[in-house]
């Protein structure tokens, strides 16, 4: 289920979308696309998500107030108690809605602290219940915080301790001809067990337009595989189980607009910086996906590290992995966000996800 239904004409997608991305900013989940299958299908996933949604949010304008889609959808919201009115235009609302309060987006251009759109949060938190309410997911920054900052200065004061003090000790000896040439010596049969090759550095073509592909460390190891400690924490079903069971040949389909959260091994933090998505032929494979982070916990805030965009092909060069770098980011938990997929239906195919820390060199 999500937390909240945007109703909306048509013509008022543009609209509609960055309302959805505002709301979900805020942490909550939305449902709001309308690329789904037309017909019977498209009456039963309407009808169901009204059902389930926590709140319904519908948006007048000059064409919604003439649909009878967004007003069949305003009546079930009002029926169960949890339709919030929300004015794009300054028009005139059908006349069993004029008694609602209704909040103010006719001037509103994104901005996170309009008041219209704070009056629309303030009705969406108190018709969720305090259990359910959210604040506003931080924005990612570069900047250390005040106590990284201290941590940071006493682990290079140490450095600088343990530096000096190595200097001093190798002054006092010269290394002889003998160690000298053993220290630079590879041994027979090639590097020692438990040390690390790394190949010379290469200019890797970028495959999906989204910049130089970052090399690969060999030491990156795929932090949402199960063999990895990684785990599905939070999802609207099972289906999402095959994104990291490792099966690679095999699918479910889960649904636009659903999202996951993943952890990792004790759940503890890990840093990364590419997430890889598995497309092994042309059909309902992500068109537009969100990755976000949080600390909390699964159901705590989260804030977005970018939204994304497959090919809809494989890309045999790779086995079919799509690789998508991102700046490193160190987070508890993982939610994955499927926004649209690349035909008209409401089912998309998830194959199978990574997550690394790839090293530049």
């Amino acid at each position: 289920m999500s937390d909240v239904f945007i109703s909306y004409a048509s013509e008022d997608r543009d609209r509609a979308s960055k309302l959805a991305h505002a709301l979900e900013a805020r942490g909550w989940s939305v449902w709001w696309d309308r690329d789904i299958a037309t017909g019977q299908a498209y009456d039963q996933v309407i009808e169901r998500e009204l059902a389930r949604a926590g709140c319904v949010v519908v948006l007048w304008s000059a064409h919604s107030i003439t649909s009878e889609w967004v007003k069949n959808e305003a009546t079930a919201g009002s029926e169960r108690g949890v339709l919030l009115p929300a004015a794009i235009e300054r028009v005139a609302t059908p006349l069993e809605f004029r008694r609602r309060q209704t909040a103010d987006l006719v001037d509103w251009n994104g901005d996170a602290n309009h008041g219209g759109l704070a009056a629309l949060c303030s009705a969406i938190t108190s018709t969720l219940g305090a259990t359910t309410a959210k604040p506003p997911a931080p924005l990612a920054s570069s900047q250390p915080r005040p106590h990284q900052r201290l941590v940071l200065a006493l682990a290079l004061c140490a450095v600088f301790a343990l530096t000096l003090g190595a200097y001093f000790a190798g002054a006092q000896r010269s290394p002889s001809p003998q160690s000298e040439s053993h220290s630079n010596s590879t041994p027979k049969g090639g590097p020692r067990a438990g040390s690390v090759q790394v190949e010379s550095p290469q200019s890797q073509p970028d495959l999906l337009g989204t910049g130089p592909a970052p090399a690969r460390a060999s030491s990156s190891r795929d932090l949402l595989s199960k063999e990895n400690g990684g785990q599905l924490l939070l999802a609207p079903s099972d289906d999402w189980s095959a994104a990291i069971d490792g099966k690679l040949d095999s699918y479910k389909e889960v649904r636009v607009g659903e999202a996951a959260v993943f952890g990792f091994e004790g759940e503890r933090a890990e840093t990364f910086n590419s997430f890889g998505i598995l497309i092994v032929k042309t059909g309902r494979n992500p068109k537009e996906f969100e990755l976000l982070v949080g600390d909390e916990s699964p159901t705590g805030a989260f804030r977005s590290i970018g939204t994304f965009h497959p090919e809809n092909a494989k890309v045999f060069k790779t086995g079919g992995w799509q690789d998508f770098s991102f700046p490193e980011v160190t987070a508890r938990y993982l939610k994955v966000r499927m926004r649209s997929n690349h035909e008209d239906v409401v089912w998309i195919a998830v194959y199978e996800f990574r997550l690394m820390r790839q090293a530049s060199k």
